[in-house]
């Protein structure tokens, strides 16, 4: 029996958005910050067990998920980038559980019906363990591309742990494809991601992504 768990990175630095935390931004008329979107996804999600990874600006992060049934866990070397809070959640993830999925916090239009999609493909995978199951983005005006989140079958669990610098497991990715089990997503506005106040406005123009 496969038990997936979510881990959540919100550990960054933000610094391309100048002074402003990004994830303490609002992204629709909800006024709820992007932090507290990425948390009640997870939530809303298949996922078996979901935690954050905090790091710059813990606390006042911490203070807009409080009311959270979620595990939070501050990262102390969040500054090494994205490799260490990835290693601090594996370290913090129950033996029990056998796949691990990595989000990304500046991702709010991440539905939990893309979670629990992924959550069943790879499930349904030939040998899970050995699977990393991600979206493939079809876009009339790219070529297909992979995208986030990614679940890593409990093989590749030892090799996310060796990654170093600010990146998370795309070498990994390029050197195993044929444990790649990709997932087609028809709408490549579901993975923008909030990097500038430009990326932020069109995420939220589309806040509502269309049904895969």
């Amino acid at each position: 029996m496969r038990n997936i768990g979510g881990i959540l990175l919100a550990a960054g630095q933000s610094t391309r958005m100048g002074r402003k935390n990004k994830l303490l931004m609002p992204v629709d008329h909800t006024s709820e910050p992007m932090i507290r979107i990425a948390a009640k996804t997870m939530l809303d999600s298949q996922l078996d067990q979901s935690m954050i990874i905090l790091g710059h600006e813990a606390g006042h992060l911490a203070d807009a998920i409080s009311d959270l049934p979620i595990a939070q866990h501050v990262n102390p070397n969040y500054a090494k980038g994205m490799s260490q809070s990835i290693c601090h959640g594996l370290d913090r993830i129950g033996d029990h559980v056998t796949d691990v999925m990595i989000l990304l916090a500046d991702m709010p239009n991440i539905t939990a019906q893309m979670i629990n999609a992924l959550y069943q493909h790879h499930i349904s995978a030939d040998n899970p363990d050995h699977s990393i199951t991600l979206p493939v983005v079809k876009s009339k005006t790219r070529q297909p591309r992979p995208a986030n989140p990614v679940i890593w079958g409990k093989s590749f669990l030892p090799l996310l742990r060796q990654i170093t610098g600010d990146k998370g497991g795309r070498d990994i990715i390029t050197s195993h494809p044929h444990a790649v089990n990709p997932l087609a997503i028809n709408d490549d506005r579901c993975f923008l991601d909030a990097d500038t106040i430009d990326d932020l406005a069109i995420i939220s123009e589309h806040r509502q992504p269309r049904r895969m």
